[in-house]
């Protein structure tokens, strides 16, 4: 996506909830881009597969067809929107750094439409430049080097991998040749947390959406998510989210639920 020089021209913002499907999408006049809230999706646009876990930010651009796959019910924050020159001709993902606060831009984003719901909405097109200057920065501006690029490869493979129970950063050491010191320190810069302690909140978080389906027992759900043994899935979680696994799915009455629970 090219935004060195965007124009917006008009935008629509909704928040939708779909169940876990298949379908086709048409080609349509406007582009998208979307917030996941939660929820696993995969999305095919006849060369290559895209997949959008809790926080991944999707842009779809105009005319584009694709197979959208629902794995898990899903909620997303999308923005619909036009603009003056085309700003590219395939489907990405963005997956912004915590400091970022994209969450709480995207609710900034559709509460402020909610109020005035019209493509000329000014408040919104402020907030919404803020979210395309975030990704523009965040995806060139703060990672020059080509070295430094590579880190950002590697949070997708991450994405893409973390399932699998023998997956761990040394693979990543492995597959980029690059120095474990020097990964650490580059990537504790983008992202403000460490190589491990990023891997295992997305496994929680992932396991957070499976538990929440109740389709699952936890010795499945410890697997499913990459955990090499229910047991160690379950300290995890509770040193990360402060309830167990159980507590969390089944709440006691007038228990608080973890803030991020939806």
């Amino acid at each position: 996506m090219n935004l060195d020089t965007i124009i917006v021209n008009s935008l629509v913002v909704i928040k939708t909830s779909i169940n876990s499907r298949v379908y086709k999408v048409d080609p349509r006049n406007y582009h998208s881009l979307s917030y996941r809230i939660h929820g696993l999706n995969v999305l095919y646009d006849g060369e290559k597969e895209i997949t959008s876990h809790t926080g991944t930010l999707t842009f779809v651009p105009a005319g584009k067809p694709y197979i959208h796959n629902v794995m898990t019910p899903s909620q997303q924050i999308v923005a619909h929107f036009t603009t003056k020159e085309a700003i590219g001709d395939s489907i990405e993902n963005f997956i912004l750094p915590p400091r970022c606060n994209i969450e709480g831009l995207f609710y900034s984003l559709y509460n402020r439409w909610e109020i005035e719901q019209r493509e000329n909405n000014l408040p919104c097109m402020s907030i919404f430049y803020n979210i395309l200057a975030l990704i523009a920065k965040n995806t060139k501006g703060e990672i020059t080097g080509k070295r430094d690029g590579f880190i950002r490869d590697s949070v997708a493979y991450m994405h893409e991998h973390f399932k699998e129970s023998d997956f761990n950063i040394n693979k990543l050491y492995e597959r980029m040749y690059i120095s474990p010191a020097y990964y650490r320190r580059k990537f504790k810069e983008i992202y403000r947390c460490s190589p491990v302690e990023y891997l295992k909140n997305l496994r929680i978080n992932y396991a957070k959406q499976l538990l929440e389906i109740g389709y699952y027992t936890i010795s499945e759900i410890a697997e499913l998510s990459g955990f090499s043994t229910p047991a160690y899935f379950s300290y995890e979680f509770k040193r990360i989210t402060g309830y167990t696994p159980m507590q969390y799915r089944c709440p006691n009455p007038g228990a608080s639920l973890p803030s991020d629970k939806r």
